[in-house]
């Protein structure tokens, strides 16, 4: 069986500059376009309305509408592995070398994670 990246890579009529760059910045895209969205989902949901029990559901509809666009955006290119324990998933079953464990798994484990501290609130 062959992997989304493996079946657009032979459909492509250009030939790929840097493979495994392509897909690394597909993850981090992929993963800062999604903190965006919960982060953005959950500002809405607390000014939509004072009801937790809405909020939660605003949220979590606004967060599987974004992860669904991230994941038909980067599906083709690099499989959507916005969780480490995916692509750890996917080594372990041989369907991707283990090189590419290092530059997705630290890709989204740094993007998840920031270094900055968090912004107080007024």
């Amino acid at each position: 069986m062959t992997t989304a990246w493996e079946t657009s890579r032979r459909c492509s009529t250009t030939p790929p500059v840097n493979d495994l760059s392509r897909r690394l910045l597909a993850e981090f895209l992929g993963t800062a376009f999604l903190l965006v969205g919960v982060i953005g989902s959950g500002i809405m949901a607390e000014r939509l309305t004072d009801d937790v029990g809405l909020q939660l559901l605003a949220n979590a509809a606004a967060t599987v509408g974004v992860l669904y666009a991230v994941i038909l955006m980067f599906s083709e290119i690099s499989g959507a592995h916005l969780n480490p324990a995916v692509t750890l998933a996917d080594v372990l079953l041989q369907r991707r070398p283990w090189v590419d464990l290092g530059g997705h798994g630290s890709t989204s484990a740094r993007m998840s994670q920031p270094n900055w501290p968090a912004v107080p609130s007024a």
